[in-house]
């Protein structure tokens, strides 16, 4: 019987040992002051304005669980980080862990990236909180990404105004990436970056040798440029069937709130609903979906999340 009982203990402690190695982490910044979306964010933190029928946090956080990130470090104002935490909590419910990190001062994305910086070090995925992204086979193309150790991924997709953005530029000889310039002037190239990255392990000695701007803040560019300079980089470009909005614009917005709500009439399929994601990547079971449905947080949904189980 003793033999029995260890032989138990050695399992039951190689099993939670093998979840835990399996945790994928990420970081999903939401700081900021959303001045471009004034007078909306004079009383509110942008990434709780809704985007049609669910907070922008949502959207953002959603790609991460795509590419099966479960351990996230979300980064926020201190003044907001009572708001996430009721809104999203530990993540528990949703088979997570979201731990939360504070910066006050907008010093940019690699500063915010050290805010997370903790003592476990591997690849890691970053989001910043403002991403809306959908279509085709996203989900495919994040976890492929997200699988790839000791190399960096950027995603863009062709703008109008790449003024307004961090543009990658290509070789003209064979079109590969080679770098990112941050809101060019001028540029041959309309292809936008989009704030989704896949980082190696070395992300938070690179982002600490990150230079403050001529903005006054570190850029993420600078970061990209490095592993571009080493042949580190993987560049993937979303082109039709792919939708991208950098939400800090009432403009882009409304846009994105406008498709979430096209499509979700059009195919009856929620996008970004947190507990069947979680519930398809098993991280839950139909139970804890059956207890989420009669959360708040996914009333909208409430029947939807039924039917998923049943």
């Amino acid at each position: 019987m003793a033999r029995i009982a260890l032989s138990r203990t050695r399992f039951v402690i190689s099993l939670n040992l093998m979840v835990i190695s399996v945790m994928r982490r990420g970081i999903l910044i939401a700081g900021g002051t959303g001045s471009r979306l004034g007078p909306l964010t004079q009383v509110s933190n942008k990434h709780f304005l809704p985007v049609f029928d669910k907070p922008m946090i949502f959207y953002s956080l959603s790609l991460l669980m795509l590419a099966k990130v479960n351990e996230i470090a979300l980064v926020c104002r201190g003044e907001d980080l009572s708001n996430f935490q009721n809104l999203l909590g530990d993540g528990g419910d949703l088979g997570m862990r979201i731990n939360y990190h504070v910066q006050d001062e907008n010093l940019g994305i690699p500063d915010a990236i050290l805010k997370a910086k903790d003592a476990r070090c591997d690849s890691r995925m970053v989001v910043l909180g403002d991403t809306f992204l959908s279509g085709g086979f996203l989900m495919q193309i994040l976890q492929n990404r997200a699988s790839k150790y000791g190399r960096a991924s950027i995603f863009s997709q062709p703008v109008r105004d790449p003024h307004r953005f961090g543009v990658a530029q290509f070789s003209p000889v064979d079109g590969q990436f080679k770098s990112v310039i941050e809101k060019p002037k001028a540029t041959d190239s309309n292809s936008a970056v989009i704030g989704v990255y896949m980082f190696p392990e070395d992300i938070f000695d690179r982002c600490a040798l990150a230079k403050v701007s001529d903005r006054g803040e570190t850029e993420i560019s600078d970061v990209i440029n490095s592993y571009a300079f080493d042949g580190l980089v993987d560049h993937q470009g979303f082109g039709r069937g792919y939708a991208w909005r950098d939400m800090g614009t009432c403009d882009a917005l409304f846009d994105a709130s406008m498709w979430v709500k096209t499509s979700q009439e059009m195919q009856s399929l929620p996008l970004a609903l947190l507990p069947e994601i979680s519930f398809n990547n098993g991280w839950i079971g139909g139970s804890d979906v059956y207890s989420l449905s009669e959360d708040p947080r996914f009333n909208s949904h409430a029947a939807y999340l039924r039917q998923i189980i049943t």
